[in-house]
């Protein structure tokens, strides 16, 4: 996705599972895509339950369910397809898109997590990651990395702590039946880390998880 409505594709175009969507990323019209793009796949996998016996093959890397899903390897003909994860991917984002990427994963229900790999500093984020780069005597990207991990992790303990109250009223005490789970039970669900098979000095991958079926 994006606004660029003239890129380049070439060093994609024979991969028949990427397709281009020219969308205002700071806009409704990413949402509507990515909610376009949902749908079509909900629409997909409905028509792939309702074939008849045959449309499971065994490859190499699983077994395939009418070429849209895969199962683990010891699955039979009477299982049902797993259900799809759906995760943002966006690498060497500049300036605003970085955190604009975290917005879009987070509220987007039907968005899983994200992973995120930052660019370039821009504008007013970039201008107090490089103060308080300067302060503490580290690159700015380190700096701006570690911001928008603790971005995402502000949004991931808001979730957690909006499904344990679901779990556990506050008027009622802890029991089997509402269990109450301590701070370090709670299962890590942010990493940032630095690829070094990345050809670049900006190779930091933030992956976040949302609460939910990702366990």
């Amino acid at each position: 996705m994006d606004a660029n409505g003239d890129m380049n594709l070439a060093h994609v175009a024979s991969r028949s599972n990427v397709t281009f969507k020219h969308v205002d990323l700071f806009g409704d019209s990413a949402v509507v895509a990515i909610k376009e793009q949902v749908e079509s796949e909900r629409v997909m996998d409905d028509e792939a339950r309702e074939t008849d016996e045959g449309t499971i093959e065994e490859t190499d890397e699983g077994t395939r369910w009418n070429d849209n899903e895969f199962l683990t390897r010891d699955t039979n003909k009477n299982d049902k397809p797993k259900p799809r994860i759906r995760v943002l991917l966006g690498v060497h984002l500049c300036g605003a898109l970085s955190p604009r990427l975290v917005d879009l994963a987070f509220g987007v229900p039907e968005i899983d997590g994200l992973v995120l790999c930052p660019c370039c500093i821009k504008g007013g984020l970039g201008g107090a990651c490089r103060s308080v780069a300067r302060e503490r005597n580290v690159p700015p990207y380190v700096v701006l990395c570690e911001t928008l991990r603790a971005l995402c992790e502000g949004e991931v303990e808001k979730r957690y702590e909006s499904l344990a109250g679901d779990i556990c009223h506050p008027t009622t005490e802890p029991s089997s039946d509402h269990p109450s789970v301590p701070n370090n039970h709670k299962p890590k669900r942010v990493t940032a880390r630095a690829d070094p098979n990345v050809d670049s000095p900006v190779n930091c991958f933030i992956c976040a998880v949302k609460t939910g079926r990702l366990g």
